[in-house]
Formats: structure tokens, sequence, C-alpha cells
């Protein structure tokens, strides 16, 4: 139940891929030329699903075009996109396990619910009775509700990957229905792609499987509760809960409220 990729097949996919947004003698690209290459990868991420999210700038920069000779202008994020293709594609293995996405709520080895609100993240794992919060009240560019949600579920992949052995079952839920969605079908609008790129980079070197699930905002009071600094009602909550401070990950750049 497995999906490998030769050696010499993902040599040439990376090579295709470096070749293509090298710049040294041109920055245009025909239409067929940028159509060819995403065909190429997309067949690539049977092996490697997970570097979808690096595929979004490009697929953006040639919407709407026809003309299979027209040249296509490749801008910083569609080559610094497709450069972390590239380069995640060389550190990873040719061999794509199928059964590491085909597992139940009830197979998760690590669970944890996380929740945002404009002023702080939350989240917690029962099993462990550990809670985190971070304040985000400070930061000086204003972030969309929805942003700080994925934000959430990212702070808690990194903690569990930091905490945790690797390989492990993660399954995280959060009230947010955008979030879910994003990392399950890993497509997000610009501004939000850079989470789930994060995210992938956590996830593929640690051989370890993510599954993000909806939970109803009423089963979720516990970690809405952390996310808005109401320690004392998430402690009568879930009595025991010792509950930690955290800086959410640097690395992100986030999107402004429109």
């Amino acid at each position: 139940m497995s999906f490998t990729m030769s050696p010499e097949s993902k040599e040439a996919l990376i090579i295709g891929i470096r070749l293509f947004i090298d710049t040294t003698s041109v920055r245009r690209r025909p239409l067929v030329e940028w159509q060819r290459l995403l065909g190429w990868i997309n067949w690539g991420l049977n092996t490697f699903p997970l570097l979808k999210p690096g595929l979004q700038s490009s697929y953006a920069k040639i919407r709407g075009k026809s003309h299979a000779h027209a040249l296509i202008y490749l801008n910083k994020q569609v080559m610094s996109d497709l450069c972390w293709v590239a380069d995640t594609m060389e550190a990873s293995t040719g061999l794509f396990y199928f059964d590491a996405t085909e597992w139940s709520p009830a197979d998760a080895e690590v669970v944890i619910y996380c929740d945002a609100s404009l002023t702080g993240l939350g989240f917690y794992c029962p099993a462990d009775n550990v809670a985190y919060h971070a304040d985000i009240s400070a930061t000086t560019t204003q972030k969309t509700i929805f942003y700080q949600e994925a934000l959430a579920v990212l702070s808690a992949l990194t903690w569990a990957l930091d905490s945790k052995s690797s390989g492990i079952r993660l399954l995280i839920y959060t009230d947010s229905m955008n979030t879910v969605e994003m990392f399950h079908s890993l497509s997000a609008l610009p501004g939000y792609n850079d989470l789930l790129m994060h995210a992938v980079g956590l996830l593929i070197p640690s051989s370890s499987s993510l599954r993000v699930l909806h939970v109803p905002g009423a089963e979720n009071s516990v970690a809405d509760a952390l996310s808005r600094g109401l320690f004392t009602i998430a402690l009568s909550l879930h009595p025991g809960l010792v509950i930690h401070l955290f800086r959410p990950p640097p690395c992100v750049s986030g999107a402004d409220v429109q």
C-alpha cells in the first residue's frame, strides 16, 4: 500500500523545477512550459502529496490565461514556492504510504483541542493535562480570526512534534470549519499558504500524520477559555490542568485583515 518514485525520476523532476526557476537568462516562461512543469509536479504529488501548497502561487499566476506561447513573468513568490517544493522533495524519501492518511479518530495517538480569539491562542492536550496560551494582543499587524485559528493549529502541531516521538498519528480539533478545510485540502488563499507550508516542513521529517477535524464550539470550551486568557474557567472545566505560556511560530508572516 505505497507509491514510490525512483531516484532517477525524483532527481529529474527536481532538476526540471530548478531549471524552470533559473532566471539567469530569462524571467518569463511561455504558458505551455508552466503547464508542463505543473503537470509533472502533480504526478510527483502521488509520492509527495504534502507538497501541494507549494503550487498555489503558480496556479494563481497562470489562472485565466489560455495562449500557449504567452510569456508569463516568474515573480518572487512563485520562485520561492517552487524552490521550496524542490528542496523539500530532495530532502524527503521517495516513498508514500497510503495508510498514513487512512486512520480514524479512534486511532489517534495524540489528541489536541485548540481555539483562537483576536487577543490570544490556546490549545490543550487532555490526556497529558497540559495547556498552552499565547497573548497576541500586542502584535503589530492585525490578523483575521481565520488566520489566528490556523495559527493555533500550527502551534499545537509544533508542540506535539517537539514533545512527542516521531511517527505519531496526531489529531487536532478546532471549531473553525475554514481551518479544517484548509488543512484537509492543503489549499489556502495568499497570506495563509505560509502556514500550510510550514506545517508540511514539520510533518515530512517527523514521518507523522496529521488530521484536523471540526468540533462544535460548545464542545471546545476549554480551548476557548485558554484563547481568551480565562484560566480560572479553563481550570474549572478541566481540574488539574497545568497551563503554560508559549510563543507562536515566528516564521509565518500573516495575513492582514481586509
